[in-house]
């Protein structure tokens, strides 16, 4: 019984998310209880010095991705979560946080891809689901990408 219940709460966290992110909307309480979920560091400031200490600790690339997500610097939060999934490419969160980056800058196409990469390795989790109905959201009234 007490899987099944960490498992709702982990699947109504994302739900959350996946709201606050179709809204463009950011608060740090959201942010703030995935980043629990999945490990990474709690701080901008502890993620910084953990990335000067060990520059290949995907959490802490993870942490500063976060920070700028929050600062709506979308650039810079692509490049932090990128190099996380350079660097730990299992991680299915740092996938998927990547994926909603690429969406959010107008980048459709790309944000497909990860999603389906999401959705082919494992469709029951919590990310292939939530990859699930991001990609349903993704094309909905609207160009493939940004630019066209």
């Amino acid at each position: 019984m007490r899987h099944s219940i960490k498992q709702f709460l982990k699947i109504a966290s994302v739900i959350t998310f996946l709201g606050v992110i179709s809204y463009g909307v950011y608060r740090d309480i959201t942010i703030a209880h995935l980043a629990a979920l999945t490990g990474t560091y709690p701080t901008f400031q502890e993620s910084l010095d953990a990335a000067r200490r060990d520059p290949n600790d995907a959490a802490a690339q993870r942490g500063i991705g976060e920070h700028y997500l929050l600062q709506k610097n979308f650039p810079k939060a692509e490049f932090y979560w990128r190099k996380a999934v350079r660097l730990q490419p299992e991680s299915r969160y740092s996938l998927f946080m990547l994926a909603t980056i690429l969406q959010r800058e107008g980048r459709k196409a790309d944000a497909s891809q990860l999603y389906q990469q999401l959705i082919d390795k494992d469709s029951t989790d919590t990310f292939g689901k939530a990859a699930i109905v991001m990609k349903k959201y993704l094309f909905k009234n609207k160009s493939p990408n940004k630019e066209q």
